[in-house]
């Protein structure tokens, strides 16, 4: 149901996931055995912007299906085999934040970087998927790379742009407590990978000096996101842990025309402390916390978006405040009845979704200006001038749109 006849978004679809090959299929089948190998999404990533759009899905068959979408607007598709060695299934990843270099977390905790806008250049993807057949990790014959890929990128240091690089951060862990990993590049321009477990450490990684530091937060951490100032003097992590607690973490922040981070914090005792996990009290654990980005005349503007479900209210913080007791909210929107998520906000609209029937939800895309003017049921003239437009989606497949940046999170 939309609100008029000019639809603002349409539901596509990328691509379509099939069981076994044909070859298989039919051995199955004159065998009479059940179809035990159904291939299945267990893990996405997105990444991109206009020109340079990537998403990303590793399959249970170890098969990457990559979508590339470049400067032209043709939708390009590639497979890429990965290891059949059950530790080298990937259990996480993510972007940098240019798009060019895919982050994976591996069941042992190795993580691999993959120069993903590279290998989708018609030239290189052969030397990616031909070769690549191998079932023993530390025998790739890609040659895996340490130290010496460095060597080899003319641009980042990160590694080769024609290869994989790896990087091994624990000898015995076991990836499975994995629950989130995010890319981080400093202010400075240095490049860290972040993980995050059950067991409550985070992991930071230097991708090119190797070097690693672990944290310890109290409460089990299931997603992260980083919050930058417009003005780029400081970075910080928002941390979603279990119990609906949200932890905030300084990252990096600008000091006496230097930069001090984490890795490598002041040397004074004082400055030391700042980078210690604070607890946001000012939240209820009822609440969903979400980091969102408005453009304003090329200008990102960061803020968080506060979902609280049982009033359906939606709150807009500006990152900057200390977040304590006393922080109040920029705007307030009281949203319809039904709404059970919040998911985006623009400069005009608001995305929530409601429960359906049948294990459908219901997509909404809401006047921003009007939103938070009605607060009744729906289906009246008034919620009508409110909603742009529905989309209906079905259960299982909202999963990938609602936790889009980390669909293991079910918190």
């Amino acid at each position: 149901m939309a609100r008029n006849e000019n639809t603002l978004f349409q539901v596509n679809t990328l691509f379509s996931i099939r069981t076994l090959t044909r070859d298989a299929t039919l051995q199955q089948r004159r065998s009479n055995q059940p179809n035990l190998n159904k291939v299945r999404i267990q893990n996405v990533a997105q990444g991109g912007y206009k020109g340079n759009e990537f998403f990303v899905a590793y399959c249970s068959n170890n098969y990457f299906i990559i979508r590339h979408v470049g400067e032209d607007g043709s939708p390009l598709i590639r497979l890429l085999p990965w290891y059949n060695d059950p530790g080298s299934r990937i259990v996480m990843m993510c972007f940098d934040p240019t798009s060019q270099w895919l982050m994976c977390v591996a069941e042992d905790l190795t993580i691999v970087l993959i120069p993903l806008y590279f290998v989708m250049l018609k030239s290189n993807i052969h030397q990616f998927s031909a070769r690549n057949q191998n079932n023993n990790f530390n025998e790739h014959p890609l040659n895996w790379e340490y130290a010496t890929s460095l060597s080899k990128n003319i641009s980042s240091g990160l590694g080769s742009l024609t290869d994989i690089t790896y990087i091994t951060t624990a000898k015995k862990a076991k990836a499975t407590q994995v629950t989130h990993c995010i890319w981080w590049t400093s202010l400075k321009g240095e490049d860290f990978g972040i993980i995050s477990s059950v067991s409550g450490y985070l992991r930071f990684i230097n991708y090119k000096t190797r070097e690693m530091k672990r944290i310890k937060i109290k409460y089990p951490v299931t997603k992260m996101d980083i919050i930058e100032d417009s003005l780029k003097s400081f970075k910080y992590l928002l941390l979603k842990c279990q119990g609906g607690i949200y932890v905030k973490l300084l990252l990096e922040q600008k000091y006496q025309d230097t930069y001090e981070y984490i890795i490598r914090p002041s040397a004074i005792a004082e400055r030391d402390k700042l980078y210690k996990p604070e607890k946001l009290k000012c939240f209820p654990r009822e609440v969903t916390v979400t980091k969102q980005t408005i453009n304003k005349n090329g200008t990102l503007n960061p803020f968080l978006g506060v979902f609280i479900p049982h009033t359906a209210q939606l709150e807009v913080y500006d990152p900057l405040i200390p977040f304590d007791s006393r922080s109040f909210p920029t705007y307030s929107y009281q949203l319809m009845d039904g709404v059970i998520r919040f998911a985006k906000i623009t400069e005009n609209i608001i995305f929530v979704v409601l429960l359906g029937d049948d294990n459908v939800h219901k997509v909404m895309i809401l006047s921003k200006f009007l939103a938070g003017t009605y607060s009744g049921p729906l289906n009246t003239s008034r919620s009508r001038q409110i909603i742009l437009q529905q989309i209906n989606i079905q259960g299982s497949k909202l999963k990938f749109l609602a936790d889009f940046d980390n669909p293991h999170d079910t918190d």
